[in-house]
């Protein structure tokens, strides 16, 4: 049987008030509001693009894994100010994902990694994904940059 799989973002929803919060609100709250004046550098976690030159770009701590397990984790990620969710294709490898360094963490039902994978940038491929997959005992997949540790997406099979 063939494993598909769909890579998901972060809900647009969950980030609308970032727009609406004054400089002391984002100062108090350790988020930085910049216009990103390169790229690629600002990797969307919405949008699973990079910035282009001239949006404007949050820079934020958000928890990505929620399970209650030693793997509950939280780090930096950048949003793009009012910008729409990314809607990619099944098997889909967004660019921003495929020209990095990435780690496929993979976790079961109740958030235990039980394996993980490295990948050079232009190297991950969806069968490889599809492969991995084929472990049922895995649940999900997260996606982080290798350089800096950073959550990138999701992935769930479909």
């Amino acid at each position: 049987m063939e494993n598909n799989f769909l890579i998901s973002g972060l809900k647009r929803k969950d980030f609308l008030a970032l727009d609406f919060l004054t400089a002391e609100e984002l100062e108090e709250q350790h988020i930085k509001k910049q216009i990103v004046d390169r790229s690629p550098a600002f990797p969307c976690r919405i949008t699973l693009r990079e910035g282009a030159v001239g949006e404007t770009i949050y820079l934020l701590n958000y928890q990505h894994l929620k399970k209650q397990s030693p793997y509950d984790a939280a780090g930096p990620i950048f949003v793009i100010a009012g910008t729409d969710e990314a809607a990619l294709e099944i098997n889909e490898i967004p660019a921003i994902i495929y020209n990095r360094f990435t780690s496929l963490r993979c976790y079961d039902s109740s958030g235990m990694m039980i394996e993980a994978y490295l990948y050079q940038p232009k190297t991950l491929t969806a069968k490889d994904i599809c492969h991995i997959l084929t472990n049922m005992n895995i649940s999900f997949i997260h996606v982080h940059y290798a350089a800096r540790g950073c959550y990138s997406a999701r992935i769930d099979r479909v």
